[in-house]
């Protein structure tokens, strides 16, 4: 019997893993299209998910989910454009955006236009986004959000 367990405790693993990776999908999807839909609405061009930025800010939204800590910079000092420069990213500058406790994208997004600094930061020249979630039940506000905007050269969406 013990075999039988040990057999079975990766697949629960990693189905348990697979649907958390569904669900942030989905939130960062969701966010992308009300930010697209906000950008729309101004006239300005629509935003495109790049694979770089996306990990930079992922790894964020991991680190505040571990710690509860809401920050934009990383434990080790890292700040948003020193972490997307560290995926790989050709930018001089990333602006960036993290909130925790809200219940779907439509809050987050409500709560960051409350501050029109925030509402520029949606609104802004930049081409490429890339957004982080991560859910914790043990932290107080269990779920954290994390969008990075930026310009890049040599970039592509993904």
């Amino acid at each position: 019997m013990k075999l039988l367990t040990s057999l079975w405790t990766p697949l629960i693993v990693f189905t348990a893993s697979l649907g958390a990776m569904a669900q942030q999908d989905g939130v960062t999807w969701e966010l992308l299209d009300i930010i697209n839909t906000l950008r729309a609405a101004d006239v300005e061009p629509l935003l495109c998910f790049n694979a770089k930025l996306t990990a930079a800010s992922q790894q964020l939204a991991n680190e505040m989910a571990l710690t509860g800590v809401l920050s934009t910079t990383t434990l080790d000092g890292s700040s948003p454009t020193e972490r997307a420069v560290a995926q790989g990213l050709n930018t001089t500058g990333v602006s960036e955006l993290v909130g925790a406790g809200y219940e779907n994208a439509s809050h987050a997004v409500a709560e960051w236009l409350r501050t029109p600094a925030y509402r520029a930061y949606f609104l802004s020249n930049d081409m490429f986004v890339g957004i982080g979630y991560a859910y914790n039940a043990a932290q107080t506000y269990k779920s954290f959000w994390v969008v990075d905007f930026a310009n890049a050269t040599n970039e592509t969406c993904s």
